[in-house]
């Protein structure tokens, strides 16, 4: 867990393209703790996303995305909070409670990019 925490801090300060899946993940497919993000889309504010955070020591959590369930490996960089669901494709929350999807499957090795799509979230106990 801690090679993953520390890769993905690497990807945010050199702003590379992808973050390993770590095989040591809880695989318990939990839908998170009590705590989640539930996120809107920009603009529209209709809910779209919920993100759970996990309890006890998981990663492996299910992200509702219009209604249906994706796996994903939660992680925390600081202050941000991350969604992986491949080693290029990820949902991260800003402190700000921003939230951006990025797809870095077809990009170039160190390639930035904007993200694909953007969220206002709130925390919900």
């Amino acid at each position: 867990m801690k090679a993953l925490v520390v890769s993905i801090a690497l990807l945010f300060v050199a702003g590379c393209a992808s973050l390993p899946v770590s095989s040591s993940a809880s695989q318990s497919g939990s839908t998170g703790g009590n705590t989640r993000y539930e996120c809107s889309a920009y603009q529209s504010g209709t809910h779209v996303l919920t993100l759970p955070v996990p309890s006890d020591g998981e990663t492996l959590v299910s992200v509702k995305l219009h209604g249906d369930s994706i796996e994903a490996i939660y992680s925390e960089v600081g202050l941000m909070k991350i969604w992986s669901f491949t080693d290029k494709i990820y949902i991260r929350v800003k402190p700000d409670m921003s939230a951006q999807y990025y797809d870095f499957t077809s990009a170039d090795d160190g390639e930035q990019r904007t993200p694909e799509a953007m969220f206002e979230c709130k925390k919900r106990k």
